[in-house]
């Protein structure tokens, strides 16, 4: 897959909670995910043999993948870029009352994650 094949634009947010909305016959949602952003956002892990080891990102090495406490709308490049603007939409849409949470699914095997406003 190739990062021009996600549309994370805020109109086709927002064209796609309309149309989730009309087909179930609701005012409202009560989560939209925003798919896949491990393929939109930039890659961010360190260099050598703890590439390998993600699980040292939930420790001391949290900073080293990206994860350090306080980092969570840092752009890092055009990917970055395109997810946080996907995720602006989708608070914009929470604050509309149109939907009720927002998260976010990651890699397989990592689950779905809640967003916090």
């Amino acid at each position: 897959m190739d990062k021009a094949d996600f549309d994370y634009t805020p109109a086709t947010i927002r064209a796609s909670v309309e149309r989730s909305l009309k087909r179930l016959g609701t005012t409202y949602l009560d989560v939209i995910l925003l798919h896949d952003v491990e393929f939109v956002a930039e890659e961010v892990r360190p260099a050598g043999d703890d590439a390998r080891n993600h699980l040292r990102a939930l420790g001391d090495a949290a900073a080293d993948w990206g994860l350090a406490p306080g980092g969570e709308a840092i752009s890092r490049g055009p990917g970055d870029d395109r997810v946080l603007e996907a995720v602006r939409e989708m608070f914009r849409l929470k604050d509309a009352g149109v939907v009720r949470a927002v998260g976010i699914s990651g890699p397989s095997g990592l689950g779905q994650q809640p967003l916090r406003a």
